[in-house]
């Protein structure tokens, strides 16, 4: 099927007709000296076989594919994330948070498969709904790197009553660190001051997760 002809079975029928061969090829529109696009798409396809693996690619790993050059893959990343935050858009808006399993289990969708250190904070209103989901960090955390006033400062102006940060571990180990600790205890000594109250602390492995509330480690 030509891309016209793609175009066409999108606008009659709507994109999600359409097969993810079909997908990559509309995205990747053009093929060039080195390869033709229905090329492209299948060796494309042939590398993500699970189409969801190219969410944790990065722009020079799709480049290796022969033929995507760096403007492509920015566009296919951009598009990835553009859907993303449709969905928490729709999913996360409202969702009322009434346990640390429920924003636990929400958490290890969002970060399983990262394969670096992501510092998260669900900021909540007086009903426990989530307001807003923010990724505030990438790397280590320890007590220079992440400073509670970047989360208060969020705090006011979303005007949120609470909220949960979060942290994972890629090695899917979880366990709780003297940094971890450390962390967590400022944040509830500036929460008492703000007036923004710290639920919980969780720490996201592979599949599962370890509260510090229900821990009794805050």
């Amino acid at each position: 099927m030509s891309e016209i002809d793609i175009r066409e079975t999108a606008a009659e029928f709507g994109v999600e007709s359409l097969n993810d061969f079909e997908i990559i090829k509309l995205l990747i529109r053009s093929g060039n000296k080195s390869a033709s696009v229905e090329e492209i798409a299948h060796d494309f396809l042939n590398k993500y076989q699970n189409i969801a693996e190219v969410d944790f690619a990065s722009i020079k790993q799709l480049q290796e594919i022969k033929g995507l050059g760096k403007c492509r893959a920015i566009e296919i990343k951009a598009a990835i994330e553009l859907g993303k935050r449709v969905q928490a858009g729709k999913t996360v808006r409202y969702q009322e948070i009434n346990s640390s399993k429920a924003i636990g289990e929400l958490l290890i969708n969002k970060l399983t498969g990262q394969t670096q250190e992501l510092v998260m904070v669900v900021y909540l209103d007086t009903k426990n709904q989530i307001i807003k989901l923010d990724n505030i960090f990438k790397g280590t955390l320890n007590s220079t790197t992440v400073h509670p006033r970047d989360i208060f400062r969020r705090c006011l102006q979303l005007s949120a009553s609470k909220f949960i940060v979060a942290h994972n571990h890629p090695s899917g180990i979880i366990s709780v660190s003297d940094a971890d600790l450390e962390f967590t205890n400022r944040l509830l000594k500036c929460s008492e001051l703000i007036g923004c109250e710290l639920l919980d602390h969780l720490i996201i492995g592979k599949d599962s997760y370890l509260s510090l509330k229900e821990e009794s480690l805050m």
